[in-house]
């Protein structure tokens, strides 16, 4: 039996600053969140563990203009805090 393979964009990680202006990039200010679980990985002990991640699926044609807004609040966040 043939394994199934899908590939999403996935935002991840602290991006509560940035809720209402991904909003406005998404389709209708619609967010879809997803739990992904990876395939075994080596951790630093030689382990092999899954990875577990919680993120929001961003569409493709979305992901230039997120890609640009996450670049500038990077930017805009960095220059402050020097």
């Amino acid at each position: 039996m043939g394994l199934r393979s899908r590939r999403f964009f996935v935002l991840s990680g602290s991006v509560l600053a940035l809720w209402s202006q991904m909003e406005r990039i998404l389709p209708e200010g619609k967010i879809q969140m997803i739990r992904i679980k990876t395939t075994p990985i080596n951790n630093i002990n030689n382990q092999l563990i899954p990875l577990k991640i919680v993120g929001c699926i961003i569409p493709k044609r979305c992901l230039q203009d997120l890609v640009h807004l996450l670049e500038k609040s990077s930017v805009n966040t960095y220059s402050k805090s020097a």
